[in-house]
């Protein structure tokens, strides 16, 4: 079986792995290693990510509805040799009226992901880390993000 995964974090993973959730395995061990006294922290990694990915793949209908219906607009903006713009602001500009989609308060957007400033980021998220984050291997981010997931 081949995965596609497009996640939260601007990722494509296309790789040969069997069941789809074993793709969650084969990143613990990259983060974690393969030694028994890391077990533990596989084992929540692959709970943790296979809920997460239960949890969002239970609102894909809303989104796959909208997709659809800009069928049209999708394949234009991406035949052309114009500059792509990311997937969030094309969702921002480009749904009108009743198609767009409700966007979080600053405070919860910060327990979804950071990018720019993390130290300032995480400070103002009461110290904690958020579900994810982005440009994670900016040169400008690195400093920060070492110290949790190098």
């Amino acid at each position: 079986m081949k995965l596609v995964s497009f996640d939260i974090f601007d990722t494509t993973l296309v790789r040969k792995c069997g069941a789809p959730e074993n793709i969650f395995y084969l990143l613990a061990n990259r983060i974690f290693g393969s030694s028994d006294k890391c077990a533990a922290y596989r084992n929540s990694f692959f709970l943790w990510r296979r809920k997460a990915e239960g949890r969002s793949g239970r609102r894909t209908g809303r989104f796959l509805e909208l997709v659809r219906k800009y069928r049209d607009k999708i394949q234009a903006d991406l035949s052309d040799d114009s500059k792509l713009y990311p997937e969030d602001l094309w969702l921002h500009y480009e749904l009108k009226g009743q198609d767009r989609l409700s966007v979080p308060s600053w405070k919860e957007a910060l327990g979804f992901a950071f990018e720019q400033n993390p130290e300032t980021s995480f400070r103002l998220n009461g110290g904690r880390l958020p579900f994810g984050c982005h440009a994670w291997y900016h040169p400008d981010y690195r400093e920060f993000w070492k110290t949790y997931i190098f």
